[in-house]
């Protein structure tokens, strides 16, 4: 019996890695045969029940805000293994190990959609987050205001600007470029011109440009890059200061408890974290560990060694940088730019105040050295002058699961991208 559960429980793993939240409401309605969109349908199973009964989502008597629940095909592998733990497991409280913007902005959803979840962040005394993730995604103005956070203050406390899209320049051959909007493609009923343009691009390149297919399939390009303008049907993100992004949240998030510790020790047994352990003896609990500490992973790494998923992108360091602005005019664009040059490329994202920028390169094919004389050589020395900058090491991989046991990788913790 213990050889066909353990084969079942694997079978399940591979066949299924993601997991589904409910918050509590949408958990009473499933118990009561519900959903929010009608009668539910009996796709989730209780490994201790009958072996002819479904599960059932029973809703916990604490009054837990969300519950985890695995997919069917793990649920009828823990069908045949009564000893597994239960599909259920209500979560009451969380704890974030790490105070960047990775997690606050776990702190800002958890608090949002689960407010009966006790939240606590645990951090040094002394915090000196990484700073990365200045560029971000579309899903950021809709999770704040559904914090019931008012973006033009959230702008302004973060140095915002809006971000339409991420422009890669020189990437193929120099004076080659590609422009990625946050935008639909140009309306043209059931049919799309971008495979059609991009295909006469492919075959005969001196007669077909990217101008013609922006022209009519991205016409934000027009306005973003040609005029250097905001174009209101692409700009749907913004760039942002993480380390204000992290203080302004700090601040308006008064639910989360913020713990102070300089030794934060994950401590574990049978393949899950028990507790950490803080200064002056004290321990910290919780039902779930959100792991925000960036390459370091110290929680997840505590309690498994997870699969990766390679990404071959030839870089793994990088030297990054506040750049000052020189014309504010001209060089506060409305997208990230990537561009590619000498070992590597160069991003640039534009804030209210300066320039967030790095230089990524290899390690094999360039030495620190000559990196960070590459990135202030591309701004320019006289610029770069007082411009202190911060050498990266980072491993390329992404984590295939991200979550094992009772912790969850968040951010850079994750993986790199």
């Amino acid at each position: 019996m213990p050889t066909i559960c353990a084969a079942a429980a694997s079978i399940a793993r591979r066949r299924s890695s993601w997991r589904q939240y409910l918050t509590a409401p949408s958990a009473r309605r499933l118990a009561r045969g519900e959903t929010k969109y009608g009668p539910a349908r009996s796709i989730f199973y209780d490994p201790f029940a009958a072996a002819a009964e479904p599960f059932k989502v029973v809703p916990d008597p604490e009054g837990s805000a969300f519950y985890s629940l695995y997919s069917l095909p793990r649920a009828r592998a823990l069908r045949a293994c009564p000893q597994v733990p239960p599909v259920l497991q209500p979560v009451n409280s969380v704890a974030i190990v790490g105070a960047g913007s990775a997690g606050w902005l776990t702190a800002l959803v958890l608090s949002t959609y689960c407010p009966g979840v006790k939240i606590r962040l645990v951090r040094p005394r002394v915090n000196n987050p990484i700073g990365v993730g200045e560029s971000t995604q579309p899903d950021l103005p809709q999770r704040v205001q559904a914090a019931g956070i008012d973006l033009a203050e959230f702008c302004v406390a973060t140095d915002a600007t809006f971000k339409c899209g991420i422009f890669y320049r020189d990437w193929n051959v120099i004076g080659d470029h590609y422009w990625h909007p946050f935008s639909t493609m140009a309306d043209s009923g059931s049919y799309t011109a971008a495979h059609h343009y991009q295909q006469l691009i492919v075959e005969e390149p001196q007669k077909y440009t990217h101008a013609d297919y922006y022209a009519r399939v991205h016409t934000s390009y027009e306005t973003c890059i040609k005029r250097n303008l905001i174009a209101p049907e692409a700009a749907t993100a913004l760039h942002v200061d993480a380390a204000k992004l992290a203080f302004y949240l700090e601040r308006r998030l008064s639910a989360v408890e913020v713990v102070e510790s300089d030794r934060v020790e994950p401590m574990a047994a049978d393949g899950r974290i028990t507790h950490l352990a803080l200064d002056d003896g004290k321990q910290l609990a919780a039902d779930l560990y959100v792991d925000c500490t960036g390459f370091a992973r110290a929680v997840l790494g505590k309690i498994a060694e997870p699969a990766k998923l390679h990404y071959e992108a030839n870089v793994n360091r990088a030297v990054a940088g506040n750049v000052p602005y020189l014309d504010r005019k001209s060089e506060m664009h409305p997208y990230t730019r990537a561009h590619a040059h000498e070992h590597g490329w160069t991003w640039s994202i534009p804030l209210r105040s300066r320039i967030g920028s790095g230089y990524v390169y290899h390690g094999d094919f360039c030495s620190p050295e000559q990196a960070e004389k590459n990135f202030r050589a591309y701004w320019g020395e006289e610029r770069m002058r007082d411009a202190t900058v911060r050498h990266i090491s980072f491993d390329r991989d992404t984590l295939r699961e991200p979550w094992v046991g009772n912790v969850v990788a968040i951010g850079l913790s994750a993986g790199f991208v």
